[in-house]
């Protein structure tokens, strides 16, 4: 029993103004997304020139791709009607099929990376692109997949027209700058008697810097529908590079958030879905997020309580110190005038030699025993002076540290929640 197209089967195509804006990226991590809650998906790579998506999922050689197809039945696409082109890419569509996982799908642009696949596409653009509108429609009306996603090549080139009219969703991706928007307002005045009612515009790679401007963006194109953008993730680059889809449900991150409130707004009907998936992926972020805020609060507020200590324990020997050095400057002179008085008792009475060595030797020994002995006995405290101004040094060092840290969570916390409602708040009010 076949399940009709329009009820069971949702086709969303990707497509852009220009290329390099992240079309394929979003695409393969929505699929994604969509078979993690369950669904049965079907990637298609639409994009027959520069085949982002094949090569991201890995070409598959031993399957044939549709360049592959076509080639080996282009003769017979040429003499045949509309009927049995039909046919033949219902036979396509049983053959081209490669897994990825339980339940996302995919069909490869080419088994494998050729240059001879640029002249098939330049010769009959007009029959291929007809194939390839059929195979989109074939699969849809099959009822073995529950959302066909299509990657479609960049520009308003002839192959998109065919996959944006077998779409009854179509997601136009963009960039937050002037060139990306005039290429997006261009893509959009070709295509606009092909796509779907059901076409919306997203923006893709939003800095918090670039926020700002965003809504200047979302005047600028006021005949769409939006989506809530997509932030920065510099690991989806980085991904391509090891032909892995930048989404993974263990691992959350601020993509993989925009992803779902992207898609919660393009199928709203799977609202309760995401939800529950998005519930569980902020507690994998947020939770040791939060510990690791309150263990470094903690740890700096014993490091200022410690602080504390120091600085007081600093001012008790600067105080100790002081004290030492008045009780020497006080009896610095007292000393000073008694062995003044024994010289004159030996000048004016008449004080034997002896007597009065023996006067300016204690003298001596009491200013001695004054200077070198309480100016050395100040306090234990006082002795340790300069360590301990070492310690507070380097725990003022630690606290920076450990704030810096707090600061780090604080600001992954941001940037997985709050930021990416930019564009929904206001929708709401």
């Amino acid at each position: 029993m076949k399940m009709s197209s329009h009820k069971l089967t949702t086709v969303i195509s990707f497509i852009s103004g220009k290329g390099g804006v992240g079309k394929t990226a979003l695409a393969a991590a929505t699929g994604k997304l969509l078979a993690l809650l369950g669904h049965k998906v079907l990637l298609i790579d639409s994009d027959l020139v520069t085949h982002g998506l094949t090569f991201l999922l890995g070409f598959r050689g031993r399957k044939p791709g549709i360049l592959e197809f076509y080639s080996a039945n282009v003769e017979a696409i040429k003499k045949q009607g509309p009927k049995e082109i039909r046919s033949l890419a219902q036979a396509m569509s049983e053959v081209v099929i490669c897994a990825h996982d339980n339940n996302l799908h995919f069909i490869q642009s080419a088994s494998r990376p050729s240059l001879k696949y640029a002249k098939i596409v330049s010769e009959q653009p007009n029959l291929l692109n007809n194939l390839l509108g059929l195979l989109i429609q074939e699969i849809a009306n099959s009822g073995k997949y529950e959302f066909v996603l299509v990657d479609a090549q960049a520009g308003p080139v002839s192959a998109v027209f065919p996959v944006v009219s077998a779409s009854q969703k179509t997601v136009i991706v963009m960039e937050p700058d002037p060139v990306t928007v005039y290429a997006t307002q261009n893509a959009v005045d070709e295509l606009k008697d092909y796509l779907p009612k059901e076409s919306f515009y997203l923006i893709n790679k939003l800095s918090v810097g670039e926020a700002s401007g965003y809504h200047a963006i979302e005047q600028f194109l006021k005949i769409l529908n939006h989506l809530p953008p997509i932030p920065f993730d510099f690991q989806v680059r980085k991904s391509f590079m090891f032909r892995r889809i930048p989404l993974d449900d263990e691992k959350p991150t601020a993509f993989m958030f925009g992803i779902m409130q992207m898609l919660a707004d393009l199928v709203p009907e799977l609202g309760p879905e995401i939800s529950r998936m998005e519930k569980r992926c902020r507690e994998i972020v947020l939770g040791p997020t939060m510990k690791g805020i309150r263990e470094a609060e903690k740890e700096a507020e014993e490091l200022a309580a410690q602080r504390v200590r120091l600085e007081k324990m600093i001012n008790e020997a600067a105080s100790g110190q002081m004290k030492y050095s008045a009780i020497r400057n006080l009896l610095l002179p007292v000393m000073a005038a008694i062995s003044f008085v024994f010289i004159s008792l030996n000048i004016v009475f008449d004080v034997d030699l002896q007597t009065t060595l023996i006067g300016l030797s204690l003298s001596i020994f009491y200013v001695f025993l004054l200077w070198f002995g309480l100016g050395r006995k100040k306090s234990p405290l006082e002795r340790d002076r300069h360590t301990l101004e070492v310690n507070l040094a380097m725990l003022e060092e630690k606290m920076y540290s450990i704030r810096a840290r707090a600061e780090s969570y604080r600001n992954l916390m941001v940037s997985t929640t709050s930021e990416l409602m930019l564009g929904r708040d206001e929708d709401k009010q």
